[in-house]
């Protein structure tokens, strides 16, 4: 019997964000733990970093689960939905390109555009030029766990919306 759709969601949530969590802890501690600080800004600095990080991280993981949730859909292992005009995020979804790269590269776009300045801006307001490597660590390894977990949502959507509904 297929999975509903918010089945997928927490399940898909649970294991991004738990991986890039773990991953994108690792990597900045394995990168930075000689140092006795990271800048936010300038050379070596962990702002450029966050905006790679946030479009590569939701172009990869938005390719790798339209891909994967469409596969399902097909497979009858999920069930499909259809778009509600009622609500505002399906209206907004609605216009994500339907080709997985295309939405990929969307939802890459929106951490670059939106989730890093999110992210930077109240850092920078807050007068933090700098963290610790494992304060750096420990702060992206919450940042893209969360930011995985909660982007799910709208790929998912997207993926899934005007797959089969399976009975």
């Amino acid at each position: 019997m297929p999975i509903t759709v918010v089945a997928s969601i927490k399940k898909e949530a649970t294991i991004n964000g738990l991986l890039n969590a773990v991953f994108n802890g690792l990597i900045p501690w394995f990168q930075h733990n000689d140092k006795t600080t990271v800048p936010l800004m300038g050379e070596g600095g962990f702002g450029m970093d966050i905006a790679i990080t946030a479009f590569i991280l939701l172009f990869l993981v938005s390719m790798i689960v339209i891909g994967a949730q469409r596969k399902k859909a097909r497979k009858e292992q999920v069930m499909g939905f259809e778009w509600d005009d009622t609500k505002r995020l399906h209206r907004l979804l609605r216009k994500v390109p339907g080709k997985f790269w295309a939405a990929g590269l969307v939802f890459g776009l929106f951490g670059l555009l939106v989730v890093t300045p999110l992210t930077l801006g109240p850092l920078a307001l807050l007068g933090i030029d700098a963290l610790t490597p494992l304060a750096y660590a420990i702060f992206k390894g919450i940042w893209a766990g969360l930011m995985a977990a909660i982007m799910i949502v709208p790929i998912i959507l997207v993926a899934l919306a005007g797959q089969p509904k399976t009975n």
